[in-house]
């Protein structure tokens, strides 16, 4: 779990990651190896043209905002486990 992107979003991930992101600006970059950004925060997230969702779209990573609690807390409970998100609908 990362509380804000900006504090991570200049590191290099060993791993193909997925982050559980409680705030972002708008104004950040994608960390190298990211495959997927997670906000767990549905009152505060970036809108679709934001720099942050621009480069995800760009570099082809997942940046979704997760609006159900229970699922929230579903994936939490992974932290540092392997995971295969698959999109639906």
């Amino acid at each position: 779990m990362v509380k804000v992107l900006a504090d991570v979003m200049h590191k290099v991930y060993d791993e193909k990651t997925i982050l559980l992101v409680e705030k972002i600006t708008g104004e950040e970059e994608v960390p190298e190896n990211v495959q997927a950004i997670v906000v767990l925060n549905p009152t505060d997230y970036p809108d679709v043209l934001a720099h942050v969702s621009v480069r995800a779209r760009n570099l082809k990573v997942l940046l979704a905002i997760n609006f159900d609690e229970a699922t929230c807390a579903k994936l939490l409970a992974t932290k540092g486990t392997y995971l295969n998100l698959r999109i639906e609908g």
